[in-house]
């Protein structure tokens, strides 16, 4: 089973980075790798989650995807939980609604052999709503079902904090919401777990499982020196093979390598968003 996991590429209908970048994934995806399912574990879109124009032109460069693609939402997808959302973007119900009907219902199961993968809304935890509920009710009956001899769990957000130097912030799900998770009958079975949200690159064996932290297509994030990552565009490769799992870090050479303030439209788009909610 060869699974490849993209995600945060952030693509503006308007814009000329973030999309070449997603076309060019898909192409190297489609040409090079020929895997047998594609994940976008989140930030699909540019910024905002009720750009209906950037939905459409990200489902567009996705759609030439060739194999079958599964997708979980990211922050920019719908929302975030929290008293202090980011340019006031809080997750809603609505919100979650207008990404399912465009990138399908999450969570999801599909199951391959002796494998099942998991995909999950990490936007939707601590916020309150009854999707968080539901998603916590569907995991607990498709945990305990065992359908699977093992898992992969796909979500936006990491289950551990991302600096573990520094105190753990909202980059990461809160520590006891991923001990509930690790904790339901059946949450054995998950051997690995696959993120985006961070920009950056990192494949780390822990004892519960193995985390891999999957790059940005749209554009890189900054480097620190206390993780051990890299930040540069590009994908993650998964291999299944009976018990094992492999992973790899891929790219095509054509990427267009900026950082966030070296994008001008997603400047524009972030500034003009920013204007907008302080003057609401």
């Amino acid at each position: 089973m060869r699974i490849v996991q993209i995600s945060d590429t952030h693509v503006l209908a308007d814009g000329v980075v973030t999309p070449g970048n997603a076309e060019r994934v898909v192409t190297f995806v489609n040409d090079v790798l020929r895997p047998d399912l594609v994940v976008h574990t989140g930030d699909v879109v540019g910024l905002s989650p009720d750009d209906d124009g950037d939905r459409r032109a990200a489902a567009a460069v996705l759609g030439d995807l060739r194999a079958p693609l599964l997708v979980v939402p990211g922050n920019h997808d719908v929302g975030v939980a929290g008293d202090a959302p980011w340019a006031g973007f809080a997750v809603t119900g609505e919100r979650i609604s207008q990404h399912a009907r465009v990138f399908g219902e999450v969570p999801f199961l599909e199951t391959f052999g002796d494998w099942g993968l998991i995909g999950l809304d990490s936007e939707r935890l601590e916020s309150g709503l009854p999707e968080e509920e539901r998603q916590w009710e569907w995991l607990e009956r498709t945990l305990a079902a065992r359908p699977a001899r093992s898992l992969l769990l796909f979500m936006h957000r990491p289950l551990w904090n991302h600096r573990p130097s520094r105190a753990p912030d909202a980059n990461s799900v809160p520590a006891p919401l991923r001990e509930r998770l690790l904790a339901l009958p059946g949450a054995e079975r998950v051997r690995a777990v696959g993120n985006g949200h961070l920009h950056w690159y990192r494949r780390a064996q822990r004892p519960e499982l193995l985390e891999v932290w999957g790059p940005a297509s749209g554009f890189v994030g900054p480097t620190y020196e206390d993780v051990d990552s890299f930040s540069q565009c590009g994908l993650v490769e998964w291999r299944l093979d009976g018990e094992r799992i492999d992973t790899w870090f891929r790219a095509p050479a054509t990427l267009d390598e900026r950082e966030l303030l070296d994008v001008p439209e997603l400047v524009e788009r972030m500034d003009e968003l920013q204007r907008r909610h302080a003057a609401a």
